[in-house]
């Protein structure tokens, strides 16, 4: 009895520290396979999601880029018009009709940077006076 107390109240102070210590022991080691685990489950599911985007890309065979846009209007026939009169005056540059409600629009070209584009915009002068640039999912150059 160093402290005065009995003996029994010693050795269930003294039991009580080591089996607070073994507690925290056990916690830290179940915490820690749990971090390990939840670390382990979010890089599986960041691997998932990089590998389902890979596959999406694979299907999709498009790319940010640029279109020229010839026309604006809510006439459909007059859009699908404009296309055809223009694929037949530039074979091998492709024409669109696109319908945004309530306005359909022909876009013409898939260039891939806005130069690109400028450039194809500047040859067509005199041609396509009120066409302008728009931004635009563009289809992928055959390889």
């Amino acid at each position: 009895m160093r402290s005065g107390l009995p003996a029994e109240i010693t050795y269930f102070a003294t039991m009580g520290m080591r089996l607070t210590c073994l507690i925290a022991i056990v916690c830290g080691i179940v915490l820690t396979e749990t971090g390990r685990a939840q670390v382990d489950t979010t890089t599986l599911k960041a691997n998932r999601l990089v590998e389902k985007h890979k596959k999406i890309n694979v299907l999709r065979r498009t790319m940010p880029g640029y279109r020229v846009q010839i026309y604006f209007g809510d006439q459909r026939q007059e859009a699908i018009d404009l296309k055809t009169s223009f694929q037949a005056a530039n074979p091998g540059i492709p024409a669109y009709v696109v319908y945004q409600q309530p306005h359909f629009k022909v876009r013409v070209g898939d260039f891939k940077t806005r130069l690109e584009a400028t450039g194809f915009l500047s040859r067509m002068q005199g041609i396509l006076d009120q066409a302008f640039i728009v931004p635009d999912e563009v289809k992928l150059p055959d390889l």
